[in-house]
């Protein structure tokens, strides 16, 4: 398994060809080693996602990356990791492994159908109903250092790391970038335009997510109602008729939300 080690330096040193044609030898002396192709599948995306500027190098790349695709897909179809990570490196930019959106959704799905035990394939099908607060749990879940599923995708390496910093940004609710917003207030580290808006979009979505009990509904339902007074009230200050906006208030009622939540 030394290639791992030496393809996550390269890709963490962007040596992008030198990586590309290392995991070529790689899967050449190693065919079935399904590990090589989930890797060399997102080595390709990526690269021509990210990091290639030249027309002719990014027309190459898209040819190895249909190329291997192709070929891969072919073995490992009924391999519920090669669909679980293929799937998800796809979704970057489908089109570069000749396939379309809902060949995504059937990958993730039959991933899901070959290993109903884990739950990191249940986390990535996009088509299971959960909400904002349950996603954020379930993500919580399987990146606990240690777990089963951590340890499944640090063992993929970049596309590991890729999946694991795409599943911390889920594992965070509105709700907590709410009380984070909340702290950064009350000390002065952001402003109060800053604030008034973060509170009236995390409020709204974190109440379509599901993610507030009901006495944190009505107190953020409170706080976000100042804070829209504010965007309203800074918008035409001419023309606005309304309540008038107070620091005073949304300060007092912040405060009261910082004491309940026990941030």
């Amino acid at each position: 398994m030394d290639w791992k080690k030496t393809l996550l330096s390269l890709e963490r040193n962007e040596e992008w060809d030198t990586a590309i044609a290392y995991m070529q030898n790689v899967i050449a002396e190693n065919p079935n080693d399904v590990d090589a192709t989930i890797c060399m599948n997102y080595l390709l995306m990526y690269s021509i996602v990210y990091e290639t500027y030249d027309y002719a190098i990014a027309e190459y790349r898209r040819f190895l990356a249909k190329k291997y695709f192709k070929e891969s897909y072919a073995k490992f179809s009924e391999n519920a990791e090669y669909l679980f990570f293929t799937g998800l490196t796809a979704v970057m930019e489908f089109w570069n492994f000749d396939i379309e959106d809902e060949d995504i959704d059937n990958m993730l799905k039959k991933a899901v159908q070959l290993d109903r035990n884990n739950i990191l394939y249940t986390w990535g099908y996009s088509d299971v109903e959960r909400n904002n607060l349950e996603d954020a749990e379930l993500a919580k879940k399987l990146l606990t250092l240690g777990s089963a599923s951590r340890k499944q995708l640090e063992s993929k390496g970049a596309v590991g790391e890729y999946l694991i910093g795409i599943m911390e940004t889920c594992s965070v609710t509105n709700k907590d970038k709410l009380q984070k917003n909340i702290n950064e207030y009350l000390f002065g580290q952001i402003d109060t335009s800053s604030f008034c808006y973060a509170c009236c979009c995390y409020y709204a979505d974190g109440l379509r997510g599901g993610e507030f009990n009901q006495q944190e509904q009505k107190l953020f339902f409170e706080l976000s109602k100042i804070a829209d007074r504010y965007i309203e009230s800074t918008k035409n200050p001419a023309t606005y008729t309304g309540t008038p906006f107070l620091e005073s208030e949304l300060k007092q009622k912040t405060l009261e939300v910082q004491q309940v939540l026990n941030i």
